[in-house]
């Protein structure tokens, strides 16, 4: 049962989901096959996992060796241009993992600021949102995950994400 504090920010999320949809550039699976077609519900539940559990910490002294090491690209954001509407990549992997976002085009470690390392909740999720700079040329570019378990097993997520112009993005 969802708190009744986190209904209204779901509401705002499905308009934002509907908003993207409308205008062509939504939010879609990764490359991966396990990940294609992602229903907009599995997006919103993602979503919901991580704002439920935002300021959750998981101690060092956790153990994650009940299961193996993984991490998967759940949803980004792509087309996008330049600029304009932000991404968002959400990731889910061991809980307490310390996840990495690399981006293919140069300047893409520094978009403002947001790509920085951050720790799963107790979900696994792990979310990064940012605005592609202007100066980004059109094209294809590689996002690459790598999530580290508390035991320092590691693993590694691809995705693509692509630059276009604002009029391709809403074609």
């Amino acid at each position: 049962m969802l708190r009744t504090s986190a209904k209204p920010f779901l509401i705002i999320v499905g308009l934002v989901v509907l908003t993207f949809a409308a205008t062509g550039c939504f939010i879609s699976g990764a490359d991966t096959q396990e990940n294609a077609g992602m229903p907009i519900e599995q997006e919103l539940q993602a979503q919901a996992a991580i704002e439920a559990e935002d300021n959750e910490e998981i101690p060092a002294s956790t153990t994650t060796t009940e299961q193996p090491m993984f991490v998967r690209v759940v949803s980004a954001t792509s087309p996008v241009s330049p600029g304009g509407d932000p991404v968002t990549v959400f990731i889910q992997t061991k809980p307490g993992a310390v996840s990495e976002i690399e981006l293919g085009y140069e300047g893409g470690q520094n978009e403002a600021g947001a790509l920085y390392s951050k720790q799963a909740n107790g979900s696994g999720m792990i979310s990064w949102t940012w605005t592609v700079d202007p100066s980004v040329p059109f094209g294809a570019y590689t996002i690459i995950v790598t999530a580290k378990s508390l035991d320092g097993q590691t693993a590694v997520a691809k995705s693509t994400l692509e630059v276009k112009s604002a009029e391709e993005c809403k074609s």
